[in-house]
């Protein structure tokens, strides 16, 4: 779960994915998708926000991390929730969910640093 944060903020998640034994998953050749949307069943092309990731920090050992820019951020509606997701889509093209839930983005008072 990730936490409710303010429009216009940069946001970093570091993620460190492993297998149901606890042992690092090798990212190497995988992307990871982090989308949100106000609606489930709106398409991604219509998503408030998606960040694509195909380079990571650690592949070997399943570390990478999400930057979401300010100016992503800045886009979306403060005061409204959003569902998202990270998944995983393996060098092999399996497709795992790592995370799913909703967050709250919360309106900014400063709105002109961008």
């Amino acid at each position: 779960m990730i936490n409710d944060f303010y429009r216009g903020d940069t946001q970093v998640y570091t993620l460190t994915i492993k297998d149901k034994d606890g042992n690092p998953i090798d990212l190497t050749g995988s992307t990871i998708f982090f989308t949100m949307k106000e609606n489930l069943t709106l398409p991604d092309d219509s998503a408030a926000l998606q960040v694509i990731v195909k380079t990571h920090t650690d592949p070997t050992n399943g570390i990478t991390k999400i930057t979401v820019p300010a100016t992503d951020t800045s886009n979306l509606k403060g005061g409204y929730t959003y569902f998202y997701d990270f998944q995983l889509v393996d060098a092999n093209s399996n497709v795992k969910t790592l995370l799913a839930g909703k967050v709250k983005v919360l309106p900014d008072v400063t709105q002109s640093i961008q």
